[in-house]
């Protein structure tokens, strides 16, 4: 993803070929460009709050995903999420099950976000909604996480687009 973010300089001084937590990418593994923190967050910890949501449904499955693939919608379909997991390098091949975030959910009644009110989530679109937190449901998960099972999305304001 680094070369769609700008980030395709330190991309190229990457090798996809050592594992991600390799001593020759040290330096690059403690300081995360800042795109991979949430600005409320960022202490030079090199930790990420921004996850995939992978689910044999969704955009992040084992085969790859067209945007034509997506006929639920892009505007209607989760790419990343923010959550607040504790020290989750952002270089780390991390994500989150969709099975975790149901059980989050159910746990602790809430996701684990760094806002207090919201959960920042970005669309297939491209846009970046904050949901607030009481209207965040299984239901609403299993929807926008779907690329194509034709679920209703829940009557819900998406919150500020950013």
């Amino acid at each position: 993803m680094l070369p769609f973010l700008d980030q395709k300089e330190l991309y190229d001084r990457i090798d996809l070929q050592q594992p991600w937590d390799a001593e020759a990418y040290a330096a690059f593994r403690d300081s995360a460009p800042h795109l991979m923190q949430c600005h409320s967050r960022e202490d030079g910890t090199g930790n990420t709050q921004y996850f995939a949501v992978v689910s044999p449904n969704s955009v992040w499955r084992d085969a790859p995903v067209a945007f034509d693939d997506i006929t639920d919608g892009k505007a209607q379909t989760l790419l990343f999420i923010e959550l607040d997991l504790p020290n989750v390098n952002w270089m780390s091949p991390t994500d989150v099950s969709l099975e975790s975030l149901l059980t989050m959910l159910s746990t602790e009644g809430r996701l684990p976000a760094p806002h207090p009110d919201v959960v920042l989530c970005v669309f297939a679109d491209g846009a970046v909604h904050s949901l607030p937190h009481e209207k965040i449901t299984p239901e609403l998960l299993r929807a926008i996480v779907s690329i194509d099972g034709g679920e209703s999305i829940p009557n819900i304001s998406f919150g500020e687009s950013n």
